[in-house]
């Protein structure tokens, strides 16, 4: 195949017309060929209920059990594969973004703000939602601190809503948030000085195995970003795009990295899984007969086991225009766990190191 320009329009017209149904494009790299994994009902969980909005799942190393959030049903579920058990670990809070606290607590994100969850004792205020904004995913870093982007949704006269451009923060042990990339945000880049429009829609994050990059999807874009992380503040510098995902795919959702620094990333409408190498090229895709794919993580005992997230409601986000034709005829939208024997091997997430008893009661602005 002739080779494109780096131009996103060409590149991504290529993709659509050679291989919309199997791939994504590289960001910048040329269009590559990769395997294709098909997975089927028989692929799903077994004794996981339907989730309506299954989203941020996380495997609990110490527990052996895979956690995750039913959004819509505002319950935060575990899951045992030993005994194949389903229990509920908490209920009444839409958790958007969920981590494990080194105290083996929960740090949850949503519109009410962010919280710390005991389980036992309920929640604990880490950051109120301003009324503007939400955060949605988040992970954490070697220290402890948090990597959240917030999402901003503008009401529209007719009914419908649109995205205002959002920030990516950092939020530090003591609870207070900083932001790391946002509108006007100026990036020292190797192709010079580059400044930030903001986040559209914040979405899966993830930190290589070295701890020096940090992989961020934003949906409204359909774009994965990559950044460096200063390791002494958390700051992020070199901004660029890691990878990018056309229209006629899907939108990238939530994220992981496996132990070789390979980025894993679940396509919303796009009844898939691309795994792509640490060059932004497609290794992989993952098809799932669910359109409604929402996030991904490793886990089990040898961390080899790909869980999968979906969705059973079908919510069209125009604003996101979804792939044409969508939802399609006689199509899956999702609600079922999926679990895929993986031939690498994923890492257990840094816990955050949050201490509701030591928070700041006044931060800086951001």
């Amino acid at each position: 195949m002739r080779r494109t320009s780096n131009s996103n329009r060409i590149r991504n017209f290529l993709c659509t017309a050679v291989v919309a149904a199997l791939t994504a494009c590289g960001g910048g790299s040329d269009q590559e060929t990769s395997i294709v994994v098909s997975l089927g009902m028989s692929d799903a969980v077994p004794g996981v209920s339907s989730d309506l909005l299954g989203e941020t799942p996380v495997w609990d190393a110490v527990n052996k059990r895979l956690l995750r959030s039913d959004i819509y049903r505002a319950t935060i579920f575990a899951y045992d594969p030993a005994s194949q058990l389903e229990s509920v670990v908490y209920s009444g809070y839409p958790a958007y973004g969920m981590l494990l606290n080194s105290d083996s607590k929960l740090i949850v994100m949503g519109p009410q703000g962010m919280h710390h969850l005991d389980p036992a004792t309920g929640l604990t205020q880490i950051i109120a939602n301003n009324g503007s904004f939400f955060f949605n995913e988040a992970v954490a870093d070697s220290r402890g601190r948090i990597y959240a982007g917030n999402v901003i949704v503008v009401p529209q006269p007719d009914g419908t809503f649109s995205f205002g451009r959002g920030n990516l923060y950092l939020i530090d042990t003591n609870g207070c948030p900083r932001i790391v990339d946002g509108p006007g945000k100026i990036f020292d880049t190797t192709d010079g000085l580059i400044a930030s429009a903001g986040i559209g829609l914040s979405n899966g994050l993830g930190i290589s195995p070295d701890n020096g990059t940090l992989y961020f999807a934003d949906s409204l874009d359909r774009t994965i970003y990559k950044y460096d992380i200063r390791a002494s503040d958390g700051t992020l510098a070199n901004r660029k795009v890691f990878a990018t995902i056309p229209r006629s795919i899907g939108i990238p959702d939530g994220l992981t990295v496996d132990t070789n620094g390979d980025v894993w990333v679940a396509v919303y409408y796009g009844d898939r899984v691309i795994h792509f190498d640490t060059q932004g090229k497609v290794v992989e895709s993952i098809m799932l007969p669910a359109f409604q794919v929402s996030n991904v993580v490793f886990g089990g005992t040898a961390l080899n086991d790909l869980y999968i997230t979906s969705a059973s409601q079908v919510v069209p986000f125009p604003v996101l225009e979804p792939p044409s034709g969508f939802p399609r005829p006689n199509a899956v939208p999702g609600g079922q766990l999926f679990r895929l024997s993986a031939k690498v091997n994923g890492r257990i997430e840094y816990p955050a190191q949050i201490d509701p008893g030591h928070l700041v009661s006044s931060c800086p602005t951001p």
